[in-house]
């Protein structure tokens, strides 16, 4: 019999699954426009993204797949743009928040995903460190107000999604983690972080980097 070699280990494929709504007046970041006014806010909000995949690049040599909105192709335009790697891109369904969350899972086969969102200009990064990339893991990143900007779990836990809830209903975090433990799934919790929907958050923001931190356009807009 000849010899054969037979991997120790598996190594699992990673990709970010990342939404993005192209800045837009009325459509885009809509509560921070309430504070700041519908052209500074779309100015501050492509700002964060160029931040948001500045610092993506430095850390992250992992597969990018961008599920963008609206559904037009100045949004496609716009991302390739935007974006200085070669990326996956799709457009955002017109279905609830949870129902599109799921339909991320079913689209990309056989890899963790690490899911977040492009409102987060200081995305850290380092949190990817402790997610241990394995099937039947779920890692989340609660935010300040109940939810979440970050989950990592393998595509065939889609099912973690397959819940009654739009954005911003109350106690999304606690449900989405019986959800998943329900499913029998490993739940570790991750640093609490925020993204950025309202002036409090911004404000946040600020507080939590110094000026060293901000690119000079971020300086420029920032209130």
């Amino acid at each position: 019999m000849g010899d054969f070699w037979v991997p120790l280990f598996f190594i699992m494929k990673e990709i970010f699954a990342i939404f993005g709504k192209r800045p837009i007046p009325g459509f885009a970041k809509t509560r921070l426009e309430e504070s700041l006014g519908p052209d500074k806010t779309q100015a501050l909000y492509h700002a964060f993204m160029e931040e948001f995949f500045h610092r993506f690049y430095k850390s992250q040599d992992k597969e990018i797949h961008l599920f963008a909105t609206p559904k037009e192709l100045e949004t496609k335009k716009y991302f390739n743009e935007l974006i200085e790697r070669p990326f996956h891109f799709y457009f955002q369904s017109e279905l609830p928040f949870f129902a599109r969350l799921k339909e991320v899972f079913e689209k990309i086969e056989d890899s963790f995903i690490h899911l977040t969102g492009t409102d987060i200009p200081d995305f850290p990064f380092e949190i990817i460190d402790e997610v241990n990339a394995e099937i039947g893991k779920v890692y989340i990143g609660p935010d300040q107000n109940g939810g979440f900007y970050y989950l990592g779990a393998h595509s065939s836990h889609g099912d973690i999604f397959s819940l009654d809830l739009e954005s911003g209903a109350e106690n999304v975090l606690q449900k989405v983690i019986e959800r998943a433990k329900s499913l029998d799934l490993e739940v570790t919790l991750l640093k609490k972080w925020s993204d950025i929907d309202k002036i409090s958050d911004l404000n946040a923001y600020i507080a939590r980097n110094t000026v060293e931190n901000f690119s000079p356009t971020l300086k420029d807009l920032l209130p």
